[in-house]
């Protein structure tokens, strides 16, 4: 086993911090020790399948509070907010115009999260990055907010310098944007996350200094639209080839997540049994 530090996700009734326990510790796994937690489920977030879901049920259902903003940040009330404002500083009038329904609606998506985060999974992974890094950053605080005061921790997605800036020390990135980064900014981080589709890959997120890695597509999955799934063979691959904590994402369910874990993974990423 390689001479390296442990990376511990760590969450406790009063704190949503991320600790780095580095002593006396000859691996780079990545845990949650807080046994109340379900430590084999990560929820891996998509506002705009919450938005199509609603959409396609009616089950919107927003309490009075959301409602409003709801409204405010849908363009479906004349409103000049400092939401609105920061977003314009960030697109165009005319893309502001054309998208600002879709880019707006994320009061259901906050209800969302809300509801996620009473399910306890072993972290969320604020995936959204489509949006313009300004947004995400302002939709990052609130998620946090959300997910500090129910004491689940809470990786950030791509946006690394929005999440320097957040104060926020976990983050996820694609292995191309890991290679690309400074070691002072790799170095602010305490724990690193890596989305790799194959064995090569995983090895060389690990060397980079990963602490763990989402692996996939395992399974058929309608955000891969066409593409075959790589399966359970390409995840027990790439389990045995890291010593780092191994995720398995795409077309995950209740249903064969145990296949995962029997496969080497540490959990499983689901999307949708999350965001509908």
């Amino acid at each position: 086993m390689k001479d390296e530090k442990v990376h511990e996700i760590y969450s406790d009734d009063n704190t949503d911090k991320l600790y780095n326990t580095s002593e006396g510790y000859n691996t780079n796994k990545v845990y949650n020790t807080n046994k109340v937690y379900n430590t084999n489920k990560v929820c891996v977030t998509n506002r705009k399948l919450v938005k199509a879901y609603a959409e396609n049920t009616g089950e919107v259902g927003l309490r009075p509070e959301f409602a409003k903003a709801y409204a405010e940040n849908s363009g479906e009330v004349d409103t000049d907010t400092e939401f609105v404002k920061t977003y314009a500083k960030n697109t165009s009038e005319a893309d502001y115009t054309k998208r600002g329904g879709e880019m707006f609606q994320f009061s259901p998506f906050l209800e969302k999260i809300s509801e996620v985060v009473k399910k306890k999974p072993a972290f969320i992974i604020l995936r959204e990055k489509d949006l313009p890094p300004g947004i995400y950053k302002k939709l990052a605080a609130k998620v946090l907010e959300i997910c500090n005061g129910a004491g689940v921790p809470c990786v950030l997605h791509y946006f690394y310098k929005e999440a320097i800036e957040l104060g926020v020390k976990k983050i996820h990135l694609p292995l191309h944007v890991l290679e690309q980064m400074a070691e002072s900014e790799k170095n602010y981080f305490d724990i690193i996350g890596v989305s790799i589709h194959s064995v090569e890959q995983a090895k060389r997120a690990e060397e980079l200094g990963a602490s763990y890695i989402t692996a996939g597509h395992v399974f058929v999955t309608d955000c891969k639209k066409g593409l075959a799934p790589r399966g359970l063979g390409f995840l027990k691959d790439v389990c045995e080839n890291v010593d780092i904590d191994v995720y398995a994402i795409g077309g995950i369910s209740e249903k064969n997540m145990d296949d995962c874990i029997s496969a080497g993974a540490r959990g499983v990423c689901m999307m949708s049994g999350y965001m509908k």
